[in-house]
């Protein structure tokens, strides 16, 4: 009986680290899966001009300068908010 009481403490506490150990590397998986995600949203930002401006450490004249030579920019209608795709800024500045 004793025997017996010994195996199934040893199993369970075998369960319980191989349970563990998965559990670990599911939110290694996870951590990693997550920081994709957030480089692909950040790629995915909408920047406004002064946003741009800042983050890029450039004047206005550049920007227009930029945009003049191809960079892509969204306005809805004239006068209105200029925004930038940080994508479309990264592949504007490799080319």
């Amino acid at each position: 009986m004793k025997n017996l009481e010994d195996n199934l403490r040893r199993s369970i506490q075998e369960f319980k680290v191989y349970n563990l150990n998965k559990l670990i590397q599911l939110r290694r998986q996870q951590k990693e899966y997550f920081e994709l995600i957030s480089i692909q949203k950040s790629m995915d930002d909408w920047l406004t001009v002064n946003d741009l401006i800042k983050e890029f450490g450039i004047s206005r004249k550049t920007f227009d300068r930029w945009r003049i030579d191809g960079l892509k920019v969204y306005q809805k209608k004239p006068k209105a908010v200029i925004i930038v795709q940080r994508k479309d800024i990264i592949n504007y500045l490799k080319k």
